[in-house]
């Protein structure tokens, strides 16, 4: 860390004085308005094969990197909208590119050139044109998502079927909150990227990026209403009025929305133990009697286009939220096979929570070669709630949380070009965490807590890219973490910490194509934290006979992950391999104090590992689209479970199909089906499930006006 992180630093400010041949340009339309986000490519004149090729910024800029060859090579600029333009470096002017759009009437239909849908980027990456496909016709970008290949839906969340933490950007921006996603609207999308290679820009947790293009509005001004109204047990809805104006180069929007969510919940768990020869089985069921969640959230957004080579742009988020849950908990404890406790027991709660987010970004391209970013983050959230569990057999116990939370994040990240072939991108980064947790119970069998973690991160990366001839391409990247973090609890004064951790994180990477196959090798070192939630010392308290205790203690876990990936038109097979060291694992004990009943907590495992393949195809034929992906998992998992080791090696099976049928421009049909096999999660299985949802989808006066019909969990 001593010679790494300044060493980093020293070559980040060096570069910038680095100076080298590029091609450099804008792109307009005939209005001479500039063109987001178009293809710029350099093809052979031989044999017309790729040879490099970028995507114009936000405001039609784009960087190529010079060729000793450009005689024998042509320049072709493409976007969907726009006819496609071939330009002869010898003789023509690309400073300025002009595009023509390419739009033709037949029998009231807008026929728009199109590009492949999925496809594999330069060092490994799926990219996926949504433009004029069936995910552009989604209710909103958090469903388009989790339909990609890899990405699994889990009500409100998303996770990556390689592992991981998914961490998405739009137009470069990191966000901090999918309701972002549900924000934007899956017609103003033109690319999504998802990256499952392990990367130094990206931080030490980070398993898959998805990063989303959007296309430049047109529009002077917009006024966008959204309204989503679902029946479940309950009636719920969703209104978002969202406001914007673009003039010249300033782009400004505003947003409010209001939720009111309401639903039942439904979970059993199964937990059993042998001690000796003696079986333990606790069984629940939480029957969620009622969930209601109201929500107000508020966003205002200004971008400014300072000059043709710098932007830059300020956002505020906020969200307040109220929530109500009742619960019926019945409980049952059997001791070989014999019941000797069954309660009737509920827990009740209400919350109250508050988040604000405020972000500020700079863009700057001061030559061709050169491009700098700067980003600031600042987020406070603050929460509270009262519960009450009643075992049916004691006292109802009270429990008050509180946590007041704070994160300050800066980023400065450069990207050079240092040659014709070879590519430069460098970076520092801080982040500061503060979590403040305070949770009292009415009964003495839990202690309180009353708890601070604060964590400080420096981080410094450096990569080196390569794009040669014949689609060969790689990368080498090096990102150095310090992290100091403390955890202190005024009331369990033994239970404090001190930790320094310094990491070094290694990836490479590897792509060749080869006519219509692509291929990609990499290998990367990830790590996983602990969250904070189950570092700061509180307990969890279902009843008498289960709770959960944090662990300060814990170490992070660190992932080695070997991956290939091949691509032949519309197939995509990925593969990972996952060498597992101190894996962060639940673990199971008997309840202290004599009573029969278990305590779970979270500790590390030295050795774990894991082996995944996903294989994943599209295609269209007239109006039917089929999307399909096919997945399965090996794991090779270490539970504890009363001090004693399991080797659980149970496999993961996920399938998902989505069938779309575009009976005209206006109207369609999709059905979309998802299977999980039998699965481990720790030392808990998971039954499998099977869901289909399927959705009419409307449109009127010319797509202003968009209606959707959904049905979820048919089966």
């Amino acid at each position: 860390m001593k010679t790494i992180l300044p060493l980093i630093i020293l070559c980040f400010g060096l570069l910038h004085v680095v100076y080298s041949q590029t091609l450099t340009g804008r792109i307009y339309d005939e209005n001479r308005k500039p063109i987001a986000y178009a293809n710029v490519l350099l093809i052979a004149r031989q044999d017309s094969t790729f040879v490099q090729g970028v995507i114009a910024d936000s405001v039609g800029r784009y960087t190529l990197m010079q060729h000793p060859a450009l005689a024998n090579l042509f320049m072709r600029v493409a976007c969907i909208g726009y006819k496609t333009k071939d330009l002869d470096l010898r003789r023509a002017n690309v400073d300025e590119i002009v595009l023509q759009e390419n739009l033709q009437e037949i029998d009231e239909a807008v026929v728009v050139a199109q590009r492949k849908p999925m496809s594999m980027g330069a060092h490994g990456e799926l990219l996926f044109n949504i433009r004029n496909t069936p995910l552009g016709k989604e209710t909103n970008s958090l469903e388009l998502i989790k339909k990609l290949p890899g990405i699994m839906g889990q009500g409100e969340q998303i996770k990556s079927f390689m592992g991981g933490e998914v961490v998405v950007y739009i137009n470069n921006r990191k966000i901090r909150s999918l309701d972002e996603l549900k924000r934007l609207q899956p017609q103003d999308i033109q690319t999504v990227e998802i990256n499952t290679n392990t990367q130094a820009e990206y931080g030490a947790t980070t398993g898959s990026v998805i990063r989303i293009v959007t296309k430049r509005r047109r529009d002077e001004w917009f006024l966008l209403l959204d309204s989503r109204l679902r029946q479940n047990h309950y009636f719920s809805h969703d209104n978002a009025l969202t406001v914007g104006i673009q003039h010249k180069r300033v782009y400004a929007s505003g947003m409010l929305e209001y939720s009111d969510y309401r639903r039942i919940d439904i979970q059993e768990l199964l937990f059993e133990h042998r001690d000796n020869t003696d079986l333990w089985s606790y069984r629940g069921v939480v029957n969620g009697l009622s969930r209601s969640v109201k929500e107000l959230n508020a966003m205002c957004d200004v971008e400014f286009e300072l000059s043709p080579t710098a932007a830059l742009g300020i956002k505020y988020d906020g969200a307040f939220e109220n929530s109500a849950e009742r619960q019926a908990t019945p409980f049952q404890q059997s001791h070989n096979g014999v019941e000797i406790d069954n309660l009737i027991g509920k827990n009740d709660e209400k919350a109250t929570s508050n988040r604000h987010y405020f972000n500020a970004y700079c863009q700057w391209r001061p030559t061709g070669k050169i491009k700098g970013e700067l980003y600031l983050d600042y987020i406070k959230a603050a929460g509270k709630a009262k519960q009450t569990v009643n075992d049916g057999n004691l006292p109802d116990t009270e429990i008050d949380r509180r946590n007041n939370n704070e994160l300050f994040a800066a980023l400065l990240k450069s990207e050079f070009i240092l040659s014709e072939r070879i590519g430069f991108v460098g970076g520092v980064e801080h982040t500061s965490v503060n979590v403040y947790t305070d949770t009292h119970y009415s009964t003495p069998l839990i202690g309180n807590t009353d708890a601070r973690n604060t964590e400080q991160k420096v981080s410094g990366f450096v990569k080196l890219e390569y794009t040669g001839e014949a689609g060969l391409s790689g990368y080498l990247g090096l990102r150095d973490e310090f992290v100091w973090s403390t955890y202190n609890d005024k009331l369990k004064l033994p239970n404090n910490q001190r930790i320094k951790d310094n990491v070094i994180l290694p990836s490479l990477g590897l792509a060749w194509r080869h006519a219509s196959f692509s291929h990609s090798l990499s290998y990367g070192l990830r790590l996983v934290r602990p969250s904070f939630t189950i570092l700061n010392g509180s307990t969890a308290y279902l009843n008498q006979f289960f709770y959960q205790e944090s662990n300060p203690r814990l170490k992070s876990q660190y992932n080695h992950r070997i991956q290939y990936q091949f691509q032949y038109k519309n197939f995509n097979l990925a593969s990972q391999y996952q060498l597992i060291r101190d894996a962060i694992q639940m673990e199971l004990f008997e309840a202290e104090g004599g009573r029969k009943g278990i305590k779970s907590t979270f500790s590390n495992i030295p050795i774990n590992s894991s082996l995944q393949i996903m294989g994943s195809y599209t295609h269209t034929i007239g109006l039917y689209t089929l999307s399909a992906s096919l997945g399965g998992m090996q794991n090779w998992v270490n539970v504890s479970i009363q001090e004693k080791q399991k080797v659980v090696t149970q496999p993961f099976v996920y399938i998902q199909l989505d069938n779309d049928f575009a009976f005209s421009k206006h109207f369609g049909f999709d059905c979309d089906f998802v299977y999980v096999s039998k699965a481990t999660e720790g030392f808990m299985k998971v039954k499998p499930s099977y869901v289909l949802n399927a959705r009419l989808y409307f449109s009127f006066y010319d797509n202003a006006l968009q209606l959707s019909l959904r049905c979820r969990d048919i089966l």
